[in-house]
C-alpha cells in the first residue's frame, strides 16, 4: 500500500505542476484515501489536495484543509499555508509579495515555482516578480512550459 500511496502522491503532484488539476484531485484523493485505510501521516496528502483546490480556486474546499493542516501538519508547511490562504482571503498583491518572499527561503524550486504560479493566476505578481520567477522557472522541464516572463 505504501508503494501505490508514494507513487500515486508523485503522479498527483506532477500533474499539478503540469497544470492537469483534474487528474491531480483524482490521484491525490486516491493517495489520500489509501492513507486512511493504512497507517501513515495524512498531512502530506492533505497539504497536495489543498494546494490542488487553490490552483483550482476551490476556496470552499481549500479553507477547511487550511484549518486541519495548521493543526497537524510539521510547523515547515506553514510557509505553503500561508500563501494558500491568500488565495482563500484574496488579499492583495503586497501581502502576496511578502508571504512569497517568506515562502522562497524555505522551499524547493518546484514549490516556489508552484506559489508564484498562484500568484500569476490571480494577477498578483509584479512585473518585476513575474520575471524573476519566470527565469527560475525556465531551466525547469516543467515550469518552463507554464511561465513566460
Amino acid at each position: 500500500a505504501n508503494l501505490e500511496r508514494g507513487a500515486t502522491h508523485n503522479l498527483a503532484e506532477n500533474y499539478l505542476f503540469q497544470g492537469s488539476l483534474d487528474d491531480a484531485l483524482l490521484l491525490a484523493e486516491r493517495s489520500f484515501a489509501i492513507v486512511r485505510a493504512h497507517e501513515g501521516a495524512a498531512w502530506p496528502d492533505q497539504l497536495l489536495i489543498a494546494r490542488i483546490h487553490a490552483a483550482r480556486d476551490d476556496r470552499a474546499a481549500l479553507a477547511p484543509l487550511i484549518a486541519t493542516l495548521a493543526e497537524t501538519a510539521p510547523a515547515a508547511t506553514h510557509p505553503v499555508l500561508a500563501v494558500l490562504r491568500l488565495v482563500v482571503e484574496d488579499a492583495p498583491a503586497e501581502r502576496w509579495a511578502q508571504e512569497l518572499a517568506s515562502a522562497a527561503e524555505v522551499v524547493t524550486l518546484d514549490t516556489r515555482c508552484e506559489l508564484s504560479r498562484l500568484a500569476l493566476d490571480r494577477q498578483k505578481l509584479s512585473d518585476d516578480e513575474r520575471i524573476v520567477v519566470g527565469r527560475l522557472a525556465e531551466t525547469h522541464p516543467i515550469w518552463s512550459r507554464r511561465f513566460s516572463p
